[in-house]
């Protein structure tokens, strides 16, 4: 009987710590929370690993030693006090007043317990282009990009870029507001075609006949929120699909860069973006870009994406702080040529389980827990 029990507590990892998921609260779906599929996986994977991990939102009850919170157990989500989380991992997607109760509950939970962020954000999309045009390993491979001011300075960009305008919220994920704009000249008349996704990701196309209608438009669409114009890049493949490449690296137990997989994300044809969110699929690149490319330049093109890849996530920790993961977007157009065209600090995981790429797929979910397992191991000034 004793040695059954010797048994149990061997196969039991020593708990180490408390790693908590900070998520929006949400009413829909299987959990009061966003991103539950991915929380689930996390508390499973922590649980090997001697952690206690559990979603909590930004609204969660707290005392001060414990917080209301949520892990999966026996195959359900379970509502309970955990103990304060001595790791916060930052899955918080939202605007609006979640986004202030979010910094407050930081800040609380930081007078009440001592806590490290598993890595931080990179402040938006023009800072992280400012930072990274710093470099000259890296600034040939991104595209051309402006901070929007308004529809004239547009106009003085549609004659840059040959007619052609792509807009993107400095803040957006997803997909969401990305905007094609084109000029078009028809006889006499001038004609502006705009299409992209609208803030429910929906597809929609429209033709105007004046510049102020427009800039009407684009600003019903923007609401303020500021906006970042580049050239449209031609990033489809032959049969007209849109496609990047993710790649996503990350650190693990031992607190070192590595990539933990590479996919092609490809929309639909005649679509602007190639986002999961927005209805496109993965598939693994490299046989895509040996369909398009041909193998021998594929393989240039994979060797190019892994050393850039390797080359990014330290330079942006050294500017930005520490960080455990970036999601890496590339864009390749009909030459080849490579473009750097998004970095996430939040990325989504889910084109390496839609590729069958089990290694990748679990490695995707276990890096971030044995991350925080190795900052537990290091000094508190770390």
């Amino acid at each position: 009987m004793e040695s059954g029990k010797q048994a149990k507590s061997q196969a039991q990892p020593k708990r180490t710590g408390t790693l908590g998921i900070l998520v929006a609260a949400t009413p829909d779906g299987p959990a009061p929370f966003a991103e539950s599929g991915f929380a689930r996986k996390l508390c499973l994977a922590a649980s090997g690993h001697g952690l206690t991990a559990y979603a909590f939102t930004p609204r969660a009850e707290t005392d001060e030693d414990q917080i209301t919170g949520y892990t999966f157990r026996d195959g359900s989500w379970v509502n309970r006090k955990f103990p304060l989380p001595d790791v916060v991992y930052d899955r918080f997607f939202s605007s609006g007043t979640q986004k202030w109760e979010k910094r407050r509950q930081l800040a609380a939970l930081a007078e009440k317990h001592r806590f490290r962020l598993l890595g931080r954000g990179t402040a938006g999309k023009w800072i992280v282009y400012e930072a990274l045009k710093q470099n000259q390993e890296i600034a040939p491979y991104l595209p051309e990009t402006f901070k929007y001011e308004n529809f004239r300075q547009l106009k003085e960009l549609l004659n840059r870029w040959q007619g052609e305008i792509f807009l993107k919220p400095q803040f957006g994920t997803h997909g969401k507001l990305a905007l094609h704009l084109k000029e078009r000249q028809f006889g006499e008349r001038r004609v502006y075609l705009l299409s992209g996704r609208d803030i429910s990701n929906e597809v929609f196309q429209h033709r105007f006949h004046s510049g102020r209608d427009t800039a009407r438009y684009i600003e019903s669409l923007r609401r303020g929120k500021p906006f970042l114009a580049q050239p449209k890049l031609r990033l489809s493949t032959r049969s007209g699909e849109p496609f990047d490449i993710r790649v996503l690296m990350q650190k693990g137990k031992e607190g070192q860069w590595s990539m933990t997989g590479m996919a092609a994300r490809v929309g639909k044809a005649g679509s602007l973006t190639s986002n999961l969110h927005g209805g496109g699929k993965a598939c693994r690149a490299d046989q895509l870009l040996s369909r398009e490319f041909g193998p021998t330049a594929a393989r240039s093109i994979i060797a190019n994406l892994r050393q850039l890849s390797a080359v990014i996530p330290p330079y942006l920790e050294e500017r930005f702080g520490r960080l455990a993961e970036l999601g890496l977007d590339f864009g390749i157009d009909s030459e080849a040529r490579i473009w750097l065209l998004e970095v996430n600090s939040k990325p989504g995981r889910s084109a390496f389980f839609g590729i069958g790429d089990s290694s990748g797929a679990r490695k995707a979910v276990e890096n971030p827990v044995l991350y925080a397992c190795y900052l537990l191991k290091q000094p508190e000034t770390s």
